[in-house]
């Protein structure tokens, strides 16, 4: 099972994220301002994605928004991901998530 399943062709919805410390618990990001989530190819050398993350109040809960655009979703296969966290002085990457998406049946 993937970290995100997905279908190809999907839009106009919004996948909210839980960013977890190690032990499990909800990370806060009051300390940051900016998310992004990229996506690239299993071999890492190609980026499918780069697209910025709304941090959801209040930010003590660890939850990151992705609002799903009409070119969001690469086509069908399996892919990599990971969520920049970004803030004054500081840059903090998620551990890199298996990202599935299944091919559309009409």
């Amino acid at each position: 099972m993937a970290d995100i399943e997905l279908v190809e062709g999907e839009q106009g919805y919004n996948l909210d994220i839980t960013i977890r410390n190690k032990d499990g618990a909800a990370k806060d990001l009051s300390s940051f301002t900016g998310a992004t989530l990229k996506i690239k190819t299993i071999d890492l050398l190609t980026e499918k994605l780069s697209k910025t993350l709304t941090i959801l109040s209040p930010s003590t809960n660890g939850i990151v928004r992705w609002a799903i655009g009409a070119t969001d979703i690469p086509v069908a296969g399996n892919y990599n991901a990971q969520i920049i966290l970004t803030g004054a002085s500081l840059t903090v990457k998620t551990i890199i998530l298996s990202v599935v998406v299944g091919k559309k049946l009409d």
